[in-house]
């Protein structure tokens, strides 16, 4: 809850939706990870052994898609305009 109010003291609209977990999850994959075959993210450990619940981060830590590090994603994040999560 500590998350909650430190967004709510920011101004920043909060909305708890439950269900939704394995769509979003699936709409990130098919955005971030949908170059890739299924070996290559069995590889990166995209999935784990269900199929499901695997390392989403992956796709950035071994280097299949490309992203921000360090003080460059700290900078990029900043310049975000925050105002829903």
């Amino acid at each position: 809850m500590e998350l909650f109010h430190q967004l709510a003291r920011r101004n920043i609209k909060i909305r708890k939706q439950s269900g939704f977990g394995a769509q979003w999850r699936q709409q990130w994959e098919e955005v971030f990870a949908g170059h890739l075959t299924e070996e290559e993210k069995q590889h990166i450990h995209l999935h784990n052994r269900n199929g499901i619940n695997g390392y989403l981060w992956h796709v950035f830590s071994y280097g299949m898609r490309g992203c921000f590090t360090g003080e460059e994603a700290e900078m990029a994040f900043d310049q975000e305009e925050k105002t829903c999560c």
